[in-house]
């Protein structure tokens, strides 16, 4: 609801892209209502091929999570997943606190419930080299550190110590 909110007070974005399933069909019927819908295409749901194909297309990835309990101390895999293929992020501002977007390096941080913020984060994000800034952040951070090669280093470097033999 936010983003749609938030597209609508930014002329910039002409076009948001969303895969994936709506919770419910109320909700998904809700948002096809409303007036930011216009700029949305909606996929559903995607497999790899599509969604490769869509970011390339993407200045940026989303990840507009709620406060809650389960999210404040979450690694989200739709983070992880903008962040493997090079995009950065506008998202929720605790995430920023918790290490996982460096704000102007990776991406933008920005609180999910202010919509006057986020549409101000994408404006900031269509704005000429910014994304392109914004990736070469997250190429040089996030690909590196969280990467399946590093995450082997680690585990080798502590079984070794578990073992005595470091």
């Amino acid at each position: 609801r936010q983003m749609l909110d938030a597209i609508v007070l930014c002329p910039e974005v002409e076009c948001l892209e969303l895969a994936g399933r709506f919770e419910t069909p109320t909700l998904e019927e809700e948002m096809r209502q409303h007036p930011g819908w216009d700029k949305v295409k909606f996929h559903g749901y995607m497999g790899r091929d599509g969604l490769k194909e869509m970011f390339s297309r993407v200045k940026a990835g989303v990840v507009l999570l709620r406060p809650t309990t389960n999210h404040l101390h979450s690694i989200p895999v739709k983070l992880m997943e903008y962040y493997s293929v090079g995009l950065p992020v506008i998202a929720s501002d605790f995430f920023a606190e918790n290490n996982l977007v460096v704000p102007d390096i990776t991406g933008l941080s920005v609180s999910p419930l202010d919509v006057s913020a986020i549409a101000k984060s994408m404006h900031t994000i269509m704005q000429k080299g910014v994304a392109q800034k914004l990736a070469e952040g997250v190429v040089n951070g996030p690909q590196k550190t969280f990467s399946w090669r590093a995450e082997a280093d680690h585990m080798n470097e502590a079984l070794l110590l578990a073992m005595g033999k470091h």
